[in-house]
């Protein structure tokens, strides 16, 4: 890529640290969103299966409704993900110069894998207009046996098709994500970069495979919190749906996130424990502590709405994961501001001495 050669130029000590924040930024923004999305679509597509498997039309409808969490407009989406996405590109190629063509091309990859990604989680989500739609055919064209025969056909491989490209979605959004994690930890151990020539070198790290691991407990119980708070308003579908139903639907979002916020804390110390010693400090231990307390509040919000079967602390703990999020965006950049300390010396020292240099040819002292 030559053009990334052109792009990549020395920078001063402030514009390191303004892009660090933006780094930080970048990942508040894309982390949380991806976690939802991934979440969401993989329980929506499990949903749609029981659904079509029992004929429950209560499991399509939760099916369709989880896989509108994420997804209010296919332009939004991309711009939520493929902004903060190629910030992250280029902040990092010009932080660390030396190794920016592989970082480059790693976060490459994920965009290309994400892209078809997401217009997937589209056409899995505009199947189900299409399914009310074919409801309406089949009803208005009940006089012709024929029709309805050749639409049956045609319905039914379309809901194959579609189906299909719903399950594809989920295994394109897991490989991004893995991959991107692999990334963000390589990134974070900026001292390994030279010794890492391809994408294999890094996919298989136990680094990546616990904070993967941890990135889906993060996505299962962002994805049953976010359904509690926006699917259980009062006078809400499923509020005044069936009772029976509702409560299984409440229990199952409630025992999920449950489960998964409380082994966060053990796949975390494991995580912190995985990052190499050239990237600790103090503020990633000040973080982890804030981590923790933070599951503590959410664990115990949760088994307070569990117990007495109340909602009311659904809004507090949306607030909580915001939190979370900002705290584990943070302990990612300053495990990279840490390990990249020689290599932010040898950028500001290039650009002071290019600046020496400019300097000298304008005759200015």
């Amino acid at each position: 890529m030559e053009f990334l050669q052109n792009i990549i130029l020395p920078q001063s000590a402030q514009r390191i640290e303004l892009l660090s924040y933006l780094t930080t930024i970048s990942y508040m923004i894309l982390l949380p969103y991806l976690a939802l999305l991934f979440g969401s679509t993989l329980l929506s597509c499990m949903f749609n299966g029981r659904g079509k498997s029992h004929k429950n039309a209560h499991f399509i409808k939760l099916s369709k409704d989880l896989i509108s969490l994420p997804t209010f407009n296919i332009y939004a989406t991309l711009g939520i993900i493929l902004l903060p996405l190629f910030t992250l590109m280029f902040a990092y190629v010009q932080i660390i110069q030396d190794s920016a063509l592989l970082v480059f091309d790693n976060l490459f990859y994920v965009v290309f894998l994400l892209i078809p990604a997401v217009a997937l989680i589209y056409v899995f989500k505009h199947s189900f207009d299409l399914s009310d739609i074919s409801k309406l055919v089949n009803k208005t064209k009940d006089e012709s046996t024929n029709r309805d025969a050749e639409f049956s056909i045609y319905k039914n491989k379309m809901i194959k098709i579609l189906t299909n490209s719903s399950r594809l979605a989920v295994y394109l959004l897991l490989v991004s994500v893995y991959i991107l994690i692999a990334s963000i930890k390589l990134i974070s151990d900026s001292s390994s970069l030279n010794e890492v020539t391809s994408i294999s070198d890094m996919l298989f790290t136990d680094a990546t495979i616990i904070s993967f691991l941890y990135f889906l407990s993060v996505s299962f119980a962002l994805t049953s919190v976010s359904a509690l708070y926006v699917y259980f308003k009062p006078n809400s579908y499923y509020e005044v749906s069936e009772r029976k139903y509702a409560d299984t639907i409440k229990k199952f979002f409630l025992n999920t996130a449950m489960i998964f916020v409380l082994v966060q804390p053990l796949i975390y110390a494991i995580d912190v424990m995985s990052v190499p010693k050239v990237a600790l400090s103090d503020s990633i231990f000040g973080i982890s502590i804030g981590v923790l307390i933070i599951l503590l509040l959410i664990s115990s919000l949760l088994y307070q709405m569990i117990r007495y079967n109340n909602l009311k602390y659904r809004g507090w703990i949306i607030i909580l994961f915001i939190g979370l999020f900002a705290l584990l965006a943070a302990k990612d950049q300053a495990a990279f501001n840490t390990s990249s300390q020689l290599q932010v010396k040898k950028v500001v020292k290039a650009y002071e001495a290019k600046t020496v240099e400019v300097k000298t040819q304008l005759g200015i002292e």
